[in-house]
C-alpha cells in the first residue's frame, strides 16, 4: 500500500522595515525650591549649571525656580553681611520637583562654616588646649590662613594646627596657647586668607570671647553622714590654705584634710551639727597658684541629716544570738557621751555597761549586758534623750529586737 505525500506551497509575506528609526524623547522640566533663613529681603538665590539663573525669596524666606531642565546644578545664596551658602549637588529629575529644604545663613564669610566659642561667649575654660576652633567648608591654604589670623591680647605658646577629620566637607583649625583667666580675647581673620583653590574669604571677620575667672566649679557637701568631708573643686591648680578665706554659719571649726591639684578637702574638727542648715562662703581674695583671684565671693549651702542609728549588731530581728553577745550600736554622728546611758533600756531588764567609741567620722557604743538568758526575746530601746555633740536629739525613738539561742 502506497502513501501519497502532497507538498503544498506556502506563501511567505516579507515585510521590509526601515533600518533606522529616529525617536525623540522629550524630557519634562522640573522645579527647585527651598527656604532661606533668616528671611532677608536682600538675599539672592542663584542656580548655576552652564548658565546662571537668579531669584529672590519671599517674606517667609521661600524661593522657587520653575522650568528647570533635568540635570545637576549648584545652588548659591548670597546676602550682604552674611557668608554665602552653597549646595553643589542639586539634582532635578524628569518632571519632578527638588526641595533643598532649609538653608541657614550665618554671619561668617565664605568658606567659613562656624567658630567656637561663639562671638560674645563668656566663662570659657581657659585651661582647655583647644579653646578656639574655626571650621571651613573648603581646605584652606595653610600659610595664608595662618598669616591672616591674629589674637588680641597675644597668646603665649601660640600655635595653629589643622585638625584631622573623616569628613570631606568640614575642615577644622585649632588655635592653641596659654589663655589668661578673666580676659577678653578678640580673634581677627583678614581677607588675605584663601582656600587651596585660590579663593579669598569674602570679607574680614572677627569675634570675641571672655575666659572664665578663677572659681569653684563644683562643691561637694557632706555625704549621707553629717560628719563627712566637704570638697572644693576649682577650675585651676591651687596650693594655698583656704581656711582663712572661709566663713561658716553656724560657726564650725574646720581643718584641711588634703590640698591636691585643683581640690581641697576639709573636715570639721569634731563633727557637723545634725539636722542643720549650713552656709559656707569663700572670699574672692582666695587665689590659685598663678595669682588669679576669684571674680566674686561665693556661697554654698547644704543641710546635714538628723541624728539616727546607722547600723547595729546583732541586726534587728536576728535569731540565735549568743548569750555572751556584746550589742554594737553605730550612730551617724558623734554623740554626747553623757546622754548615752540614760537613753538606753533593755527588756527583760538586765544590768549592762556602756563603752563609747567616738571619732569625727562616727560614734559607736557597745552595750555589754552582765548576762543574757537562753531562748529569750530582748528589746533594746534608745529614746530621744540621746543627743549629738551639739545637743541635737535623736530624730525618733529606736528599737532593736533579737532572740538568744
Amino acid at each position: 500500500m502506497f502513501k501519497r505525500i502532497i507538498i503544498l506551497p506556502f506563501l511567505f509575506l516579507f515585510i521590509s522595515c526601515q533600518d533606522d528609526i529616529n525617536v525623540t524623547i522629550v524630557k519634562q522640566p522640573g522645579t527647585v525650591t527651598g527656604i532661606v533663613l533668616p528671611a532677608l529681603s536682600n538675599a539672592d538665590v542663584y542656580l548655576q549649571q552652564v548658565s546662571e539663573r537668579k531669584t529672590k525669596i519671599n517674606s517667609s524666606g521661600v524661593f522657587y525656580f520653575d522650568d528647570v531642565a533635568p540635570g545637576v546644578y549648584r545652588l548659591i545664596v548670597k546676602a550682604p553681611g552674611y557668608g554665602r551658602a552653597e549646595i553643589d549637588q542639586v539634582t532635578v529629575k524628569d518632571g519632578e520637583g527638588c526641595d533643598v529644604g532649609k538653608i541657614e545663613l550665618v554671619s561668617y564669610p565664605f568658606p567659613l562654616l562656624g567658630i567656637s566659642p561663639q562671638d560674645g561667649s563668656r566663662r570659657i575654660n581657659a585651661n582647655s588646649t583647644q579653646v578656639i576652633q574655626i571650621e571651613s567648608s573648603k581646605l584652606m591654604d595653610f600659610d595664608s590662613f595662618v598669616n591672616s589670623i591674629s589674637v588680641t591680647p597675644e597668646l603665649a605658646d601660640y600655635n595653629i594646627s589643622e585638625y584631622s577629620s573623616s569628613s570631606v566637607s568640614v575642615f577644622r583649625y585649632i588655635i592653641s596657647g596659654k589663655y589668661q583667666m578673666g580676659t577678653e580675647y578678640t580673634v581677627n581673620i583678614d581677607s588675605t586668607a584663601k582656600t587651596i583653590y585660590d579663593e579669598n574669604i569674602e570679607f574680614p571677620f572677627s569675634f570675641s570671647f571672655t575666659t572664665d575667672f578663677f572659681n569653684v566649679y563644683r562643691f561637694y557637701p557632706p555625704g549621707y553622714s553629717s560628719q563627712k568631708n566637704i570638697r572644693f573643686r576649682f577650675n585651676n591648680l591651687v596650693g594655698n590654705s583656704i581656711i582663712d578665706y572661709l566663713t561658716i554659719v553656724p560657726e564650725t571649726p574646720l581643718f584641711e584634710v588634703r590640698i591636691s591639684y585643683d581640690a581641697i578637702d576639709l573636715s570639721p574638727s569634731i563633727c557637723w551639727k545634725s539636722d542643720t542648715d549650713y552656709s559656707i562662703s569663700l572670699k574672692k581674695d582666695y587665689m590659685d597658684i598663678e595669682g588669679n583671684m576669684m571674680e566674686n565671693d561665693t556661697t554654698f549651702y547644704f543641710k546635714t541629716p538628723p541624728l539616727f542609728v546607722a547600723r547595729t549588731y546583732p541586726h534587728d530581728g536576728q535569731q540565735n544570738v549568743q548569750q555572751n553577745m556584746t550589742i554594737d550600736i553605730e550612730m551617724n554622728n558623734v554623740v554626747d557621751e553623757s546622754t548615752v546611758s540614760n537613753s538606753i533600756s533593755i527588756i527583760p531588764n538586765v544590768p549592762f555597761e556602756i563603752i563609747t567609741l567616738a571619732s569625727n567620722i562616727e560614734s559607736r557604743f557597745e552595750i555589754v549586758p552582765d548576762t543574757l538568758y537562753a531562748d529569750t526575746e530582748y528589746k533594746i530601746s534608745i529614746d530621744t534623750t540621746l543627743t549629738d555633740y551639739f545637743g541635737v536629739n535623736l530624730n525618733a525613738p529606736y528599737t532593736l529586737n533579737f532572740k538568744t539561742k
